[in-house]
C-alpha cells in the first residue's frame, strides 16, 4: 500500500508512514492506485550475469586456444622431419582468431561486470556487445564449426539485450546508429590535459574576542547590576572574575 500523503511503499502493519511520520489509514479507504505507469526493467542483471559466463567461457576458450597451438607447433616441428607437408596451417589460423576472441570476451565481461550499474557506459557497452557478435559470426564462418552457434551466439545477444534495456530505462536513444557513434565518441575523446593548481597557504585563524562579563546571573539568568554580590532571582552569589 501507498501513503497518501508522500506516495512512498509501507507496509499494511504500519500505523504511521516512515517516510513521513503521517499516520497511514486503512487500505479499504484509499483510493485503488490503477493507470500508474510502470518503467521499464533495467539491465543490470544481464550485464552481470553475461559478463560472469563471459570470463568463464571466454578463459576456457583461451587456454584451449593456447594447448591447441602448442600442440600444432610440436606436430608441425615432427611432421617437418619426416618429410610431410604441414596441413595445420588452417588450423592454426583458426586458433589464432579463437586465442584473440576469448581474450576480447574477457575483456568485455569484466567491463560488463564493473558498468553493468552505470547507465552512462550503456552506449559503449551495446557497441562492445556488438563488435562480439560480429566475431562470433566471422568465427562460425572460418572455422565451419556450427556447434558453436549453441555455446557462442547467446552471450553477446544477451549482453546487447541488458545494454539496450539500460539505454531504455535511462531514457537514452536506442537507435542503434545513434548509440554506435555515442560509444566512438566516448573511446575517441581526448584526455582533458591535467591542470595543477598553485598551491595557497590557508590563512591564520582570527584571534578569539575577549570574554565579556555577562551581566546576567550564571544560575538562573535573572540581570544584575555590577555592584550586586547576589542574584536577587535566585540568590546565588556572583561569579568571580
Amino acid at each position: 500500500m501507498f501513503c497518501k500523503h508522500c506516495g512512498n511503499g509501507v507496509s499494511r502493519d504500519f500505523a504511521f508512514c516512515i517516510h513521513c511520520g503521517k499516520a497511514i489509514e486503512a487500505a479499504a479507504q484509499q483510493p485503488a492506485m490503477v493507470g500508474i505507469p510502470i518503467a521499464p526493467a533495467d539491465g543490470r542483471k544481464f550485464l552481470k550475469v553475461t559478463g560472469i559466463l563471459f570470463i568463464v567461457f571466454g578463459g576456457l576458450a583461451f587456454f584451449g586456444a593456447i594447448i591447441g597451438l602448442a600442440f600444432i607447433g610440436a606436430t608441425t616441428g615432427a611432421l617437418r622431419q619426416i618429410g610431410m607437408p604441414n596441413i595445420f596451417s588452417p588450423a592454426r589460423a583458426v586458433l589464432v582468431f579463437g586465442l584473440f576472441t576469448s581474450a576480447y570476451q574477457i575483456f568485455i565481461g569484466i567491463m560488463g561486470i564493473r558498468d553493468h550499474a552505470n547507465y552512462a557506459k550503456a552506449p559503449l557497452l551495446y557497441a562492445f556487445g556488438v563488435v562480439d557478435l560480429a566475431l562470433v559470426i566471422i568465427g562460425l564462418i572460418i572455422s565451419g564449426f556450427v556447434w558453436t552457434v549453441i555455446f557462442s551466439l547467446p552471450l553477446p545477444i544477451l549482453f546487447i539485450i541488458g545494454a539496450h534495456k539500460n539505454l531504455a530505462f535511462s531514457g537514452q536513444t536506442t537507435n542503434i546508429q545513434e548509440v554506435l557513434q555515442t560509444a566512438l565518441a566516448a573511446i575517441t575523446k581526448p584526455t582533458p590535459p591535467t591542470v595543477h593548481m598553485p598551491y595557497h597557504p590557508p590563512a591564520p585563524a582570527p584571534e578569539p574576542a575577549p570574554e565579556v562579563n555577562p551581566a546576567g546571573c550564571l544560575h538562573c539568568g535573572n540581570i544584575m547590576n555590577d555592584d550586586d554580590l547576589f542574584c536577587s532571582g535566585c540568590g546565588q552569589k556572583r561569579a568571580a572574575l
